[in-house]
């Protein structure tokens, strides 16, 4: 699901950001759409895939997540403003208001705007870890959608994708309460948002029901995959962060065509760059750590000393593999 989620992000900059392609019939519609559920979808994940990662001291978790969110973050932008060709005196003036402002850091806010959810979700948590209290901060801070709107500090993406990763996460702990009534779940999203994709979203709880049901929809989609299928996609998908990042990069270089098929061509090969780019930026220890936020973590070095002297012990956890990094 992480790799259909991160696939729709250049397609949604095709359309939205490419005057090649952004005046088509039929682009706005579609970019409404993908919008609609695609960020609360991967901050869904986000929030999903966290529990049971989430550690008992938040300072070590802020820092995990500094590293493998924000230092790709500065990364990347300092990349994008090379590419850019921005004079190096306005360097620190741009990193400076990337540092506060992520409207202003070349399409790459989502890493700041992860990590200051996640920054929330520990406030959250340092006060009580009811799943009522976290619920209602999730409720609390999306109902600041009726104030008006401000884009400082990235407020209005905060405000807007924070129910989300809470949600995901409260799905990830009552999964098997949930997996009595998958089936019924399944059709409800599937006919939501079927119903809901053709009503104007004028409204907060209308938006929020429609992503939800987004969401909702492919999960379902993806339950009738076969095994070998999502396996591809995962590998894929364990690369999302630097497919997101990279997609930057690549899509102005790798425009194919025009018109609609010119779109289609143009997505496949800015998600295969983006997605090849990923990968080679893995066999470099240090490209993988200030890119793509996977840093080699002592605990795992001292478990592979121990399963070495101890082979009767069970085998380590993967936490810090490539893999959890990632989903983190």
């Amino acid at each position: 699901m992480k790799f259909f989620a991160v696939a729709l992000v250049p397609l949604q900059h095709l359309l939205n950001l490419r005057s090649e392609f952004m005046h088509m019939p039929g682009a706005h519609q579609a970019v409404v759409f993908m919008v609609s559920f695609d960020m609360p979808l991967f901050v869904f994940l986000a929030g999903y895939v966290l529990f049971g990662r989430e550690g008992s001291n938040p300072l070590v978790f802020l820092r995990r997540k500094a590293l493998a969110l924000l230092v790709p973050y500065f990364a990347w932008v300092a990349a994008e403003m090379l590419i850019q060709r921005v004079p190096v005196s306005d360097w620190p003036t741009t990193l400076g208001w990337a540092a506060i402002q992520p409207h202003r850091a070349y399409q790459m806010w989502f890493l700041w705007l992860l990590f200051m959810l996640f920054v929330l979700f520990t406030l959250a948590r340092l006060v009580s870890r009811a799943d009522m209290w976290l619920g209602a901060v999730g409720l609390a801070v999306g109902l600041a959608r009726f104030l008006p709107r401000t884009t400082t500090a990235g407020l209005d993406k905060i405000v807007l994708l924070m129910p989300y990763l809470v949600l995901g996460y409260l799905c990830a702990k009552h999964r098997t309460v949930f997996r009595r009534f998958d089936g019924w779940i399944a059709l409800g999203g599937v006919a939501a948002f079927a119903g809901l994709s053709f009503v104007p979203q004028v409204t907060v709880p209308v938006q929020f029901v429609t992503a939800v049901a987004g969401i909702t929809t492919v999960w379902a989609m993806y339950r009738l995959l076969p095994a070998r299928v999502i396996s591809m996609q995962a590998w894929a998908g364990r690369r999302s962060l630097g497919i997101y990042a990279g997609q930057m990069v690549t899509l102005p270089l790798v425009l194919v065509g025009s018109g609609w098929l010119g779109v289609a061509l143009s997505e496949i090969t800015t998600t295969a760059t983006s997605t090849l780019l990923a990968w080679a930026l893995e066999f470099s220890a240090v490209t993988r750590a200030v890119f793509l936020g996977q840093w080699p973590r002592r605990t795992a070095a001292v478990s592979t000393v121990a399963a070495t002297s101890l082979p009767s012990v069970s085998p380590p956890s993967a936490v810090g593999s490539p893999a959890e990094q990632a989903d983190q």
